[in-house]
């Protein structure tokens, strides 16, 4: 969907009920993009042009994280070194 609108991309992922995994940090924004009713948003969080090792590093703290919990519902931010949640107030 590349050059789509980012409340397209957003719908086509939640109308396929599968969590948006995207380098667009437009989507860190949980008032624009309210993850609640999604099956989660994942924001990757690299350099302006990352290579492999850096890709790799990033995809690899997702995958730890995604051992142990879910982003259903949730803003995820991923770097190399962490995950930060956003969880929307009960």
């Amino acid at each position: 969907m590349g050059g789509a609108f980012d409340a397209d991309v957003l719908a086509a992922a939640v109308g396929a009920r599968r969590a948006l995994v995207t380098l667009d940090l437009d989507f860190s924004n949980p008032f624009r993009f309210p993850p609640e009713e999604t099956a989660g948003i994942v924001v990757l969080r690299v350099s302006d042009r990352p290579g492999a090792a850096e890709l790799d590093a990033v995809l690899a703290r997702l995958c730890t994280a995604l051992e142990v919990g879910d982003p259903a519902g949730r803003l995820w931010v991923v770097d190399a070194r962490r995950v930060r949640q956003f969880e929307p107030p009960a």
